[in-house]
């Protein structure tokens, strides 16, 4: 059983486990050694506590394995389709931009800021070319966070630097 222990800390804090899964645990490190000897048994509340954390991180690995399929080009969809005929708005906190949903309604989308000044956009109106030329990346962000839940029909989608990986569309 120590060996199955030892499998699942080193899965969940790499080479360096032993005291992070101490310190998690809420045991000190030379209980914890006495449970990978074997000389100490593990209680079964540790196994139940190791079991949830492990449980949660493969839910946080999912969720992260889906925004990331759903941000490449070659696996993300964009099921958010672009308003023919409009213009996103420059502000001082970032990109404006409406998109149709699949349900023929609209949502607001907004690029922060951050997005751009990442990307050497100093000032608000370098913003729209970085848009223009990358588009497609920000309708992909917007739908990823769509299909996962992760917006607000009353506010619409915020788009933030962690949200978007930012490539030039295809063809430009």
């Amino acid at each position: 059983m120590a060996q199955l222990f030892i499998k699942i800390a080193i899965l969940m804090f790499g080479g360096q486990w032993q005291s992070s899964l101490a310190s998690e645990l809420g045991v000190n490190e030379r209980t914890l050694r006495r449970f990978v000897a074997g000389t100490s048994p593990i209680p079964v509340g540790i196994w139940n506590d190791l079991g949830r954390r492990l449980f949660n991180k493969g839910v946080e690995v999912q969720r992260m394995h889906e925004r990331l399929t759903g941000l490449l080009p070659h696996t993300g969809k964009i099921v958010l389709s672009p308003i023919a005929n409009t213009r996103p708005d420059v502000e001082l906190d970032g990109l404006y931009f409406w998109l149709n949903r699949p349900d023929g309604k609209r949502i607001r989308c907004r690029a922060s800021r951050g997005i751009f000044g990442d990307l050497g956009a100093e000032r608000p109106n370098e913003a729209l070319p970085i848009f223009e030329k990358c588009s497609d990346s920000f309708y992909r962000a917007a739908s990823t966070k769509f299909e996962l839940g992760e917006y607000d029909d009353r506010i619409g989608i915020f788009l933030e630097p962690d949200d978007v990986i930012v490539m030039p569309n295809d063809g430009t």
